[in-house]
C-alpha cells in the first residue's frame, strides 16, 4: 500500500468540504431520496414498471396512486431543501466547521503549530516546526481519516473533532472501536517500514467540554479522561477490546496484550476546544504582528464557540439559560457561501504575512 502524507494548505478545507457533499448526499440532505421521496432505483424502474401496467388498469391505478402520494410531499421536502440551503442546515454540519478550523490551522506558521500542539499535549509528541499535513492511500483499502495530522519529522499527531454540531443529535460521540481506527493507522505506517513515514505517534481528541458523555459507554471503558503530568487518558483495556470488537471487526488490533502494548507506546489526549482557544492566545504572545495574531484568535474564537455549544436559533420564549448556548445570526460564517468568503480572506493575508516567521 502506497501510504504517505502531503502538507495541507488553506484552500484545501474547500476541496474537502465539496469531497464530502459529492461522496455523502444523503448525510447532507441532498441525496435522490431526499429531494423526490424515494430512492433512485425507484425513479430508475418506474418506465418498466409503467409499461407493464399499460394492460391493467388496477396497476396503473396504484402507480398513479404512489406517484400523487409523492407528489404531495414535494412542498414540505422543498421546504426542508430551502431551510438547508438558506439558514439552518450546512452550517450545522460537523465538517464544515471541523474544515474551518482546519483553515485557521492551515494558516499559522510551523513553528506556532507545533507550540500550540505541544502545549496541548506534550513537548515530546512533536518537535518545534511542525506542519499540518494530509493521509494519502495508494489502494483501495479503507483506513480512518483522521480529522487532522500534524507531523514533525518522525513524529504525528492524530486528531479527532468533535462538534456539538445538532442540539441534542448527531454522531457527535467517540466510540471504542475510533480508538482501533487510529491505532490500525499507526500499526500500517510501522509496517510498511518506509524512512518517509513517521513512526512515533501520538492521538489527540478535541471535544465540546472533557467529559464522558461524548463517548459512547465512556465509563465502561475509560479509567481516566485525564492522568498524570501530562494529563492522558488511561483505559480498561478488557473492555475497551471487548467493546470495540463488538461493533466492528477489524484485522490489526487481534488481542488484548497487543492492544495494551500499542497504548503504552502511543499517548492519547482528551482536550477541549477551550484548551485550543488557550494554547493559541498563549503562543501568539510571543510573536510579532500582534494585531493580524489577535484576529486569528478571534476567528478561532468564534468557530471554538460554534463547535463547543452547537449551532441553531433560538425559540422565542424558550431559551434554555442554565446552559452556554450561543446566539448564531442567519448571517453566520459558517455557511457554505459564508466558508468561501472565509478561506478567501485566509488565501489573501496568508500573502502579507512576514518572510522572517518562513511562511
Amino acid at each position: 500500500m502506497d501510504l504517505h502524507f502531503k502538507p495541507r494548505v488553506i484552500g484545501d478545507s474547500l476541496i474537502s468540504t465539496l469531497r464530502n457533499l459529492y461522496y455523502y448526499t444523503g448525510r447532507w440532505g441532498m441525496s435522490v431520496k431526499n429531494l423526490t421521496g424515494e430512492h433512485w432505483k425507484y425513479w430508475e424502474g418506474l418506465p418498466k414498471r409503467l409499461r407493464k401496467a399499460q394492460g391493467s388498469p388496477e396497476i396503473m391505478e396504484s402507480i398513479i396512486e404512489e406517484l400523487e402520494l409523492l407528489a404531495s410531499g414535494s412542498q414540505e421536502r422543498q421546504k426542508k431543501h430551502s431551510t438547508l440551503i438558506k439558514a439552518d442546515g450546512f452550517q450545522k454540519k460537523e465538517v464544515v466547521i471541523n474544515e474551518q478550523l482546519l483553515a485557521v490551522l492551515a494558516a499559522l506558521p510551523q513553528e506556532m503549530l507545533a507550540g500550540i500542539f505541544r502545549n496541548l499535549t506534550a513537548e515530546s509528541t512533536l518537535p518545534e516546526v511542525s506542519e499540518l499535513v494530509d493521509i494519502k492511500l495508494g489502494s483501495g483499502e479503507q483506513l480512518i481519516e483522521p480529522d487532522f495530522l500534524v507531523r514533525g519529522d518522525n513524529r504525528l499527531i492524530m486528531g479527532e473533532l468533535k462538534a456539538n454540531a445538532k442540539q441534542g443529535t448527531g454522531d457527535t460521540k467517540y466510540d471504542a472501536n475510533q480508538l482501533f481506527n487510529y491505532l490500525s493507522l499507526t500499526i500500517k505506517c510501522l509496517s510498511s517500514k518506509h524512512e518517509n513515514l513517521p513512526d512515533k505517534f501520538a492521538h489527540l481528541i478535541i471535544l465540546p467540554r472533557v467529559d464522558l458523555k461524548w463517548f459512547v459507554e465512556g465509563s465502561k471503558w475509560i479509567t481516566s479522561l485525564q492522568a498524570g503530568s501530562d494529563r492522558h487518558m488511561e483505559f480498561n483495556i478488557k473492555a475497551t477490546y471487548s467493546l470495540a470488537e463488538g461493533r466492528k471487526k477489524q484485522k490489526y488490533i487481534t488481542n488484548e496484550n497487543m492492544l495494551c502494548h500499542r497504548l503504552s507506546n502511543i499517548p492519547v489526549y482528551c482536550r477541549s476546544y477551550t484548551d485550543l482557544l488557550n494554547s493559541f492566545t498563549e503562543i501568539i504572545q510571543d510573536y510579532p504582528l500582534h494585531e493580524h495574531w489577535q484576529r486569528m484568535a478571534l476567528e478561532l474564537e468564534y468557530l471554538c464557540k460554534i463547535a463547543a455549544f452547537g449551532v441553531w436559533r433560538w425559540k422565542i420564549g424558550k431559551v434554555d439559560t442554565s446552559k452556554e448556548h450561543v446566539k448564531i445570526l442567519t448571517e453566520t460564517p459558517t455557511s457554505p457561501a459564508g466558508m468561501i468568503s472565509y478561506l478567501l480572506h485566509c488565501l489573501v493575508h496568508q500573502s502579507t504575512k512576514c518572510t522572517s516567521l518562513n511562511l
